[in-house]
């Protein structure tokens, strides 16, 4: 067994109704299932900086600046984000 921490949290007792529910229809336990819950939401957030960077280079690439760029520019811009976009899903 990993090693755990026992802590103590005050939660909407509707919402420990809908995670009791969920874990239990999906064989897990409270514990594992908020855990997991907040380790994707971690992952989620931890992605998002390179999310923003990536939609503004997208978005200068359609604006006169991109096309001002010489063509090697351009190919490195590209690379630059298919190699962000890889990353955040995993694929590099």
């Amino acid at each position: 067994m990993a090693n755990t921490v026992k802590v103590t949290i005050s939660i909407d007792p509707d919402l420990l109704e809908k995670i009791d529910s969920f874990a239990d229809e999906n064989g897990m336990t409270r514990s594992g299932m908020i855990g997991l819950a907040a380790k994707q939401y971690l992952q989620a957030c931890e992605a998002m900086p390179s999310m923003t960077q990536i939609i503004g280079k997208m978005a200068n690439m359609f604006t006169d600046k991109f096309f001002k760029m010489s063509e090697q520019e351009q190919l490195e811009q590209i690379d630059m984000l298919e190699d962000q976009t890889n990353r955040i899903l995993g694929k590099k």
